[in-house]
């Protein structure tokens, strides 16, 4: 195998280029090399995946290989990654596993013990019962490089899960957003190096005013009404894929009269439920399907933000910007399994206004008018400190970048 004495950063979603990017600039380009995730490219989620960071990439003139062609052929000397590469195999663990989950697991489902076994230990014991799969994940990074760092994802957390036992045997130091996500990290993984780096894709935007006219252009916005950016998540349950956003399209319908809404759906949604974007434009909403979008941008010429679940609340909180939840029904089955697992994005909604969504146009509509308040500015700014520290906790990125050129040879 052959050992390169570079840092190379491991881009397994084009939108990845967006959060790397600014750490990117500052590594001498000599030093640095971006390796293309290209695994699993006839997956409907990853649908022109690859090409897309090709094309990133390449706007950016710099130097790439592609995953494929190096792996098990080349080392480096530091990679970077957020994990989620979506390498899988078949062995005779994960074999064990997808017996044991259609067999005892399912019986497990459907006797409701997953529920009291949950309770007593803290997982349901039933290897993901119907829902398993005969592969099973594996970290691909050590073979891919001597010094392995795991790069933040988001803070789409869980106190049951988080972080994944595995990390410890493949990722040697943890970048982290905040003090929140490095508690939890250092609590179960006690000797670990850990880097509070925040949210570097969200370092250096430009004013509000230059980024409302750039947008105005790029949107054919042709008022002067304040903007709502929605970013709802992807739901992964195939019956409710998408729900989340049809269900409340009606709901903007008064907010319309006062605001520009840009909606952003996830880029996994549009894979599998393309003719989503046609039927928002048809309602009148500015939809923003570009895939490798500086999101940072857009939260900030944003005068409220729409979220619902996954780690988008964060960047909207991390960004000091007034935020609104959207609720799935009690019965949604996504809603269920982020409930099990205790996830971030449930927990935060008791310091963040939610709404379920048979809530009156008019509630919504007078408590959009309340987030301007200095109250309510002052909530997201203690949710801020409360999550990722005060300023001075946050590495700045030339001393990250010099932290990891301190790893070449």
């Amino acid at each position: 195998m052959i050992k390169i004495n570079k840092i190379c950063i491991l881009i397994n979603w084009v939108r990845e280029v967006d959060m790397y990017m600014n750490l990117i600039k500052k590594i001498p380009k000599e030093k640095l090399l971006i390796l293309i995730n290209d695994l699993n490219d006839k997956e409907i989620e990853r649908k022109n995946n690859s090409k897309e960071i090709l094309t990133a990439i390449k706007k950016e003139k710099l130097k790439y290989k592609f995953y494929s062609e190096t792996y098990n052929k080349e080392k480096y000397k530091v990679i970077l990654s957020t994990g989620d590469s979506g390498a899988k195999k078949i062995d005779i663990i994960s074999v064990t596993r997808f017996i044991y989950s259609r067999t005892i697991g399912i019986i497990l489902e459907k006797s409701y013990l997953s529920a009291l076994f949950l309770k007593i230990f803290g997982r349901p014991l039933t290897a993901d019962g119907i829902s398993s799969k005969i592969s099973r994940k594996y970290y691909p990074e050590k073979q891919l490089g001597d010094c392995v760092v795991k790069y933040p994802w988001s803070m789409e957390l869980n106190l049951k899960e988080f972080p994944d036992t595995n990390w410890k045997k493949n990722f040697d130091i943890f970048f982290t957003h905040g003090v929140y996500d490095s508690k939890l990290i250092r609590k179960k993984f006690k000797d670990s190096k850990i880097l509070v780096i925040g949210y570097p894709r969200y370092n250096n935007l430009k004013k509000k005013s230059f980024l409302i006219k750039k947008y105005k252009k790029i949107f054919k916005l042709k008022n002067n009404k304040k903007k709502i950016f929605w970013i709802p998540t992807h739901v992964d349950i195939f019956k409710e894929m998408g729900t989340n956003i049809i269900n409340w399209t009606d709901k903007f319908e008064v907010l319309k009269k006062y605001y520009d809404i840009i909606i952003r759906p996830h880029t996994k949604t549009i894979n599998h439920y393309p003719e989503i974007v046609s039927k928002l434009r048809s309602k009148g909403f500015v939809v923003d399907n570009k895939s490798d979008r500086k999101i940072g941008e857009i939260f900030t010429i944003a005068d409220l933000v729409f979220a619902d679940y996954g780690g988008s609340v964060f960047g909207s909180i991390y960004l000091n910007k007034p935020t609104i939840l959207l609720n799935l029904p009690k019965e949604s089955k996504y809603l269920s399994r982020k409930e099990k697992i205790k996830t971030f994005d449930l927990l935060v909604r008791k310091k963040i206004k939610s709404f379920e969504v048979k809530e009156t146009n008019k509630k919504i509509l007078q408590h959009c008018k309340k987030l301007s308040s200095k109250k309510e500015e002052n909530k997201i700014k203690n949710l801020k400190n409360f999550y990722f520290g005060k300023k001075n906790v946050v590495t700045p990125l030339n001393e990250v970048v010099n932290f990891l050129i301190k790893k070449l040879d």
